[in-house]
């Protein structure tokens, strides 16, 4: 019957090029009539912008924890060693590692908000922009007053350069990654979050 009524009402304004206002408020009132209404969201977990943000970042989090939890367990059944201090490869293996996990938890939320992975924190626009640039001149004054002050009261000697300039890059390469690994997971799901309430 009710299929019957909106086809009739469709065909009613089917012939006519204008419609009037009160006409278009007409179908609008039979259409949302006939239509049934939406089942309402709990208010608790949604606001009229979809989830709410503690939620999203409690789903961040969990994922995060249980994707760290789960590389553990597979780490020590693989029988990767977890006592004295690690070699350089291996921090750097876990720095990619912990870099991958931060930023696929992003992409999943990323999917689940139907958001731009941009918002979480590596908007690809910027890769090199100000910021970056800004950030790399902070980070080098930084570190560098950092040494010079301890090098200064006689906690650090400069010495010779004991590398090569394959090692060099080396570490340059591992200290970016350390770098991308933890800014990242600092800012990521957090950068979007609290856009919105």
């Amino acid at each position: 019957m009710q299929i019957r009524r909106r086809i009739s009402v469709a065909r009613s304004y089917r012939g006519q090029s204008r419609l009037s206002r009160s006409q278009r408020l007409g179908i609008v009132g039979q259409l949302a009539a006939i239509l049934p209404t939406p089942p309402s969201r709990n208010p608790v977990l949604f606001n009229d912008r979809g989830l709410r943000a503690g939620w999203r970042l409690l789903i961040y989090f969990l994922l995060v924890a249980i994707s760290f939890t789960l590389i553990g367990f597979a780490a020590r059944k693989l029988g990767a060693p977890t006592r004295g201090v690690p070699p350089p490869s291996a921090v750097l293996i876990q720095e990619l590692i912990g870099f991958a996990v931060v930023f696929g938890c992003a992409l999943i939320m990323s999917k689940i908000e139907r958001r731009s992975p941009g918002d979480y924190g590596l908007p690809i626009a910027e890769a090199f922009g100000r910021k970056f640039w800004l950030g790399m001149l902070f980070g080098v004054v930084e570190i560098s007053l950092l040494i010079g002050l301890i090098s200064a009261f006689g906690g650090y000697s400069f010495g010779s350069i004991a590398l090569s300039t394959k090692g060099i890059f080396g570490w340059g390469l591992f200290h970016l990654c350390c770098s991308l690994s933890s800014d990242f997971s600092k800012s990521s799901c957090s950068a979007a979050t609290p856009n919105s309430p």
